[in-house]
This record gives C-alpha cells, sequence and structure tokens, in this order.
C-alpha cells in the first residue's frame, strides 16, 4: 500500500495474548504463529493447492517471496517448527511481549514492491493486532470478516496448535450466521398435493382451452383428461399402485404428454426411455427399475419386448405384447384390496443419467419436490391462459418434466416440437414465431445457435428465455440481450434435486466475468462445504450440498450410491435428514449470489448432456484388448469440444479403434461414444501416480468425413 492508499484498518484486541499463548504451547515466536496462521488463512480462503505469498518481514525488512503447498493434515505446531520467524529470530522466541515489527503479506503483486502488498499487520502487548486492508482490493464488509476469520483462527490455534490446519475454524458467529441465512432453510408447506392432483384441477377449471398441441393434433383440457384417465384406468388393471415404475419409449407428440399424464393419474411413477439407447444400456434399466408395464410407439415394440418381461402396450393403452397373465395386485380404482395410500413422498418419475461405475443410475423424484419446483416458477415468473411453452427437450432429461407440466397447472398451453426438432435451430425459431411461443429453454450451446439466427428478432411473442444446463457466459447473456427484449434466466440444478434449485434473472448488461446462478429457491437448502464439511467463507469455493423438499429419493435399486451422495445434515435446522452432494465447486460471490466455478471430479456437460467419463472408462477397461482408459472432454479440437478416449491396450494386442468404438457403442448412448481415440503406450502420470490429464496429447487431426465430423448434434 502506499501513503495514499485509502486503507481499513481493524483491530483484534486479544491477538497478542493468543499469539504468545500460541507460541509457547509450540515452543516458537508469536512471528512464528502469525505467519502460519496467515499461511492457513489465505489458503483456505483462496481454495488454492499451491500459494504464492509476498512477505515483508518489518518496515526495513527485505521482500521475499514464498511458495507453500496447503496440506489440510498438518498443523500450526508443525509448520512454526519447521520455518524461521520471518528473519527475525530474536522477535519474540521466547514467547515474551516484546512488539513485533510491522509485517506485509499477500498474494504476489508486482515486482516484490513492499508498499503495494494488500495487507499489513503490526502486533504488540498494549494495542494487540491491527491490520491494515488495501482500500482497493477489500471493501469494508470484506475487511471486517477478514479481521473476524484471523481472530477466529487465532483463537483456534492458542486453544489446540494440533488441531489439523483442515479443521480449524474460520468463521466468526456473524459471517455463519449470515452464510446459513444465504442457504435457504428448506422448507415448503405444499399441502401434501401430487403432481396429478394440480393437473387434474386445472383441467376443471378450463376444460376448452388448448393444453397440448403437436403438429398433427391438439388437446383441449378436457381431451387431456379424458384420455389421460382412461389410460389410468388400464394402467391400474395392470398393475400400476403408487411408486410403481411404468416405462414409457415413444417419440416426441400429443400422445406422449396424455401418456405421462396417464402415469401420473394412475399413481404411477414414468420412467422415459430413449429408443436411440443401445439395448443393452435398456436391458441395464428394466433389470434394475423393474418397470410393471411399457408404454410404446408401434416402431418400438419389438425392442421393448426383447428388453422387458413386463406387458408391452401401444401408447394409447390398447392390446399389446401382455405376457403376463393374472397375480396382478389389486387395482386402486374402486375394487378392493392392499393398495398403498398414494403420498407426495411417493416417486413422480424416474430419469436415468450418467454413471461413474460403468451404467446408468436412475433418480427417483418424488411428489413433493416436483410439485414444489413447479409452484415456485408459477408464483416466480406467472404463466397465464395465453403463454405457449415449447417443449423441446428430450425427456429423458429433466428439464423436461417443467416444460411438460408448468404449463399444465397454470392453464396455458403446450407446443411440442417435431421429434429431433431440437437439434435444428431454424427450425425452432421458425416455430416460436409462427406458434407464438412465449417461453422457451435452451441449453446456452443451444442459445448460442439460436442468436445466430436472423429471425430470432421477429419472435415478437418470445416473453422468457431459461438457460440451464451448461454454465451461461456473460458474452452470449449480452449478446441475446442486444437482439431480442425477452428476460433471461439463469438456472441451475442436478437431475437430483428436482431439476433446478437455483435462479438468476439475468440484467441487460452482464458486467462480471460469469453469470451467477443466483438465490436457492423455495423449498431448497444450498450449503457451499469446505473439504471439512463446514460452511466455506464468503469468496471462498467449496462443493455445493443441496437439502430441503428438492431432493430425490435417492438411486433406484442403488443404497450404495445412495448412502454415499445423500450424507447426514448436520446442518440440518429442519430442512431434513440429509444433504446431496452435488460434486459442483461454486463460492457465495461478496454481494452473497452463487457462482459456478466447475467441478471437484471428471463429470462434464457435453452440449448439456451429463457425462460421466468414468462410465466411459469403466465400458472401455472392461474390453479384453484394453489395460487402461482416460476419456477426456477437449475443447482444442476442430469443430467444437469432442470426447477422446485414451488407451493403453493390453501386452501383445493389436488394438482396433474403430472396433472398440463400435464395441462401446453397443453399450453408451450415441453421445457418450468418444469421437476418436488415441492409443497410447502408457499414461502420463503425475508425482503421486495419478494420470496426469493434462499432459494427455492432442489427437492428430482426422481426415474430413471420419466419425468425429459425421457426429450428430445433439443438444438439450
Amino acid at each position: 500500500m502506499t501513503p495514499d492508499t485509502v486503507q481499513h484498518t481493524r483491530h483484534l484486541t486479544r491477538a497478542w495474548k493468543l499469539l504468545t499463548g500460541a507460541a509457547t504451547a509450540v515452543g516458537g515466536s508469536p512471528a512464528a504463529v502469525l505467519h502460519a496462521a496467515m499461511r492457513v488463512l489465505l489458503a483456505r480462503t483462496s481454495g488454492d493447492e499451491e500459494i504464492s505469498l509476498a512477505v515483508r518481514p518489518g518496515p526495513d525488512g527485505r521482500p521475499y517471496t514464498e511458495r507453500w503447498s496447503y496440506d489440510g493434515a498438518t498443523t500450526v505446531r508443525a509448520l512454526v517448527r519447521a520455518d524461521p520467524p520471518l528473519g527475525h529470530p530474536d522477535a519474540g522466541a521466547d514467547g515474551s511481549s516484546r512488539p513485533l515489527p510491522t509485517w506485509c503479506v499477500g498474494p504476489v503483486c508486482g515486482a516484490g514492491d513492499a508498499d503495494r502488498f494488500p495487507v499489513q499487520i503490526e502486533a504488540d502487548p498494549v494495542r494487540g493486532c491491527r491490520i491494515h486492508l488495501d482500500g482497493g482490493r477489500y471493501d469494508e464488509r470484506e475487511a471486517d470478516r477478514f479481521a473476524d476469520r484471523l481472530d477466529t483462527l487465532l483463537h483456534a490455534v492458542a486453544a489446540d496448535p494440533d488441531t489439523p490446519v483442515a479443521r480449524l475454524p474460520l468463521l466468526g458467529d456473524a459471517e455463519r450466521s449470515h452464510l446459513l441465512a444465504l442457504a435457504g432453510d428448506g422448507l415448503a408447506d405444499r399441502g401434501g398435493v401430487r403432481l396429478s392432483a394440480l393437473i387434474l384441477a386445472q383441467c376443471r377449471l378450463t376444460p376448452d382451452a388448448v393444453a397440448v398441441r403437436d403438429h398433427h393434433e391438439s388437446l383441449t383440457y378436457r381431451d387431456l383428461r379424458e384420455r389421460a384417465e382412461a389410460l389410468a384406468a388400464t394402467l391400474r388393471r395392470h398393475g400400476v399402485v403408487p411408486d410403481s415404475a411404468v416405462a414409457v419409449a415413444a417419440e416426441r407428440s400429443a400422445a406422449l404428454v396424455v401418456a405421462l399424464v396417464a402415469v401420473l393419474l394412475a399413481d404411477g411413477a414414468y420412467l422415459p426411455l430413449d429408443t436411440s439407447w443401445p439395448a443393452a444400456r435398456i436391458r441395464h434399466v428394466a433389470a434394475e427399475a423393474a418397470p410393471v408395464l411399457v408404454l410404446c410407439d408401434e416402431p418400438y415394440t419389438a425392442l421393448m419386448a426383447e428388453c422387458f418381461d413386463a406387458p408391452v402396450l401401444p401408447l394409447s393403452g390398447g392390446t399389446g405384447t401382455d405376457r403376463v397373465s393374472g397375480g396382478f395386485p389389486a387395482t386402486n380404482d374402486g375394487e378392493p384390496g392392499a393398495v398403498p395410500a398414494a403420498s407426495d413422498r411417493d416417486t413422480a418419475y424416474i430419469i436415468y443419467t450418467s454413471g461413474s461405475t460403468g451404467w446408468p443410475k436412475g433418480v427417483a423424484v418424488p411428489h413433493r419436490g416436483i410439485v414444489n419446483r413447479l409452484l415456485w416458477m408459477q408464483e416466480q415468473y406467472g404463466l397465464t391462459p395465453e403463454d405457449v411453452v415449447l417443449q423441446k427437450t428430450p425427456y429423458t432429461f429433466d428439464v423436461s418434466v417443467w416444460e411438460f407440466f408448468w404449463p399444465l397447472i397454470a392453464g396455458a398451453s403446450v407446443m411440442m416440437a417435431r421429434p429431433d426438432g431440437h437439434r435444428d435451430p431454424g427450425y425452432l425459431v421458425d416455430l416460436v414465431r409462427e406458434a407464438g411461443v412465449t417461453t422457451l429453454h435452451c441449453v446456452p450451446s443451444m442459445l448460442g445457435l439460436l442468436v445466430e439466427e436472423p429471425g430470432l428478432g421477429a419472435c415478437t411473442g418470445l416473453r422468457r428465455v431459461f438457460a440451464s444446463g451448461e454454465a451461461l457466459s456473460p458474452s452470449l447473456a449480452n449478446r441475446f440481450h442486444q437482439l431480442h427484449p425477452a428476460e433471461l434466466h439463469n438456472l441451475y440444478g442436478p437431475t437430483e434435486a428436482s431439476i433446478d434449485v437455483t435462479h438468476w434473472t439475468c440484467a441487460q448488461v452482464e458486467p462480471g466475468p460469469t453469470v451467477p446462478i443466483g438465490h436457492p429457491i423455495v423449498g431448497v437448502r444450498a450449503l457451499v462445504l469446505d473439504p471439512a464439511d463446514d460452511l466455506a467463507p464468503f469468496g471462498s469455493p467449496g462443493e455445493l450440498h443441496l437439502g430441503g423438499v428438492c431432493l430425490a429419493r435417492g438411486y433406484v435399486g442403488r443404497p450404495d450410491l445412495t448412502g454415499r451422495q445423500f450424507i447426514p445434515n448436520r446442518f440440518s435446522g429442519g430442512s431434513g435428514d440429509v444433504l446431496y452432494r452435488t460434486g459442483d465447486l461454486v463460492r457465495w460471490n461478496p454481494a452473497g449470489h452463487l457462482e459456478y466455478l466447475g467441478r471437484i471430479d471428471h463429470q462434464v456437460k457435453l452440449r448439456g448432456l451429463r457425462v460421466e467419463p468414468a462410465e466411459i472408462e469403466a465400458a472401455a477397461a472392461e474390453q479384453p484388448d484394453v489395460v487402461s482408459a482416460v476419456v477426456l472432454l477437449r475443447d482444442d479440437l476442430p469443430g467444437g469440444a469432442k470426447l477422446v478416449l485414451y488407451v493403453v491396450p493390453a501386452d501383445g494386442a493389436e488394438l482396433d479403434a474403430d472396433g472398440l468404438r463400435a464395441r462401446l457403442a453397443a453399450r453408451l448412448p450415441e453421445y457418450m461414444v468418444p469421437s476418436c481415440t488415441v492409443v497410447l503406450p502408457e499414461l502420463p502420470l503425475t508425482a503421486n501416480g495419478k494420470c496426469d490429464r493434462k499432459a494427455l496429447p492432442v489427437p492428430a487431426r482426422r481426415p474430413a468425413g471420419d466419425r468425429g465430423d459425421r457426429r450428430r448434434r445433439t443438444r438439450r
């Protein structure tokens, strides 16, 4: 700091006593204890495993730079014993009350000019500890937090210098209370209502309004109710009761909406199937989810009959390949029988998403989660009977759920895009304009294509656009607002938490380096936790943990995986017994908004589709000619981001890359089959023996016309 720099000064009156007490306990000096504490504070709040500190020990000391590798298992005692006390071996080394010279510390800035250091600290037995912070880097609120954290840390070190530094508390009461308030309480009383009841209520309220239309037919709410109730009766006769899974294999159409509503009216849970999945993947889902029957479009009857032991019926519920006779559970349409009572905790739908074990995992979402999500959306954005919502997201992805059902509980209309139409930005712009669509969802990669379409500005009826599934960049948000006056909302959420859990309304100009994901919705608790599972300070990265009524019930047939991802909630406060570990790295920015930073693992999003590289790696490693495999999403290849598979062949094996790709395609959905394969004699390793993903080579450029260039685009 220079003499004319604005400074924020904070006093820690008890710090000197704490420093000398800790110094005596560890056999070091107050200077060394303070140095160690600052290392821990800056490393913990930055989230970096390696930090570079610039230090000036005293007003006349020579500035120097040190690099320190953070180890959460070490202790302040170990740090003090390992390092000299800042070049002042006589500065209180005996634990006496001699004052410490003013010294400076902070991230490296400039060429070691001490006057530019953002933090200066003085300590003596009379005035305690005084912290001077650069006003250009810290505002008043951040200065208060910095001082509170150092004070809390010094208290903890004095109490027990042998506590691992990762578990030393940083947060004062004020910051902790503020973080918990921002996280939300996770509570929402929706009266125990089920989604099916909300839809029926709307059908009775506006029977003659258009509920859903596709390119071939238009159904009023009366039509929807009559057809769905007739099909629901058929489903009950086939044994559908609360929590029964009903698989659905169909193209996008008005008839699909009827089928989904019918499953809900029958108290079942619908299980959408992607008919382009390999048969092996469908059989895995069939064995794990065990649906009581399958509804499908006629072209898929043979495939479904091959993969399922359950009855296979046409989407309309007519005569199908019913191979089950007798022994059905009692129906719940008035006949006697021990049918479980329906509850808002019953499963409403099951969506399979990429898993890390080599096979996908099924997420079971209860009625109370999706009802809360849809009612919040209506309270927040308020559809009217004049609104038209475009349904274009494939129904195997959870965004489709609000596209189907939000308009149906609000008296609005659903416009069904043609099958595969979600991949064609030109068609989508034309449909939005011609059908009078007012509400649209796009993953940012598709939004980037839409803003390049010349007809977007002519979509004058478009009022609101929702973006989710990928990080939304400020440049794309600002580009959209330059071209169209519609609201743009950035939503975030995993499948395991009823679609979306945070929301942000984009400004006309988003000024920051990122677009925030915003704040928790009603019924969500969003806690940012550090590696020690404590609250991460403001501005510090941490893993997002979710609680509240939004949570899924877990993974179908996978209690082991459910137990690992849905963990006990020690911050309960009435918000539920468990928290879901998202694996997403986020932070609360100084203004109190959540920002998405990335992943703590290798999960990626490819054109809005969730991909666990470990699932692909496991499938490849099971092949007899492969010893090890690593998958990387590379964005430095021609044509945009692509999955690249790196494999080490078994000894003596002649690995055929095209043959390996074909074997993977028999198990994985198309979007998860790597675009190209790189064969390596061995994988590059880091010092600790893990694969060094940063050292994996860029694939050699393949000739035009290969599979990487021919791949079908899949966007939600």
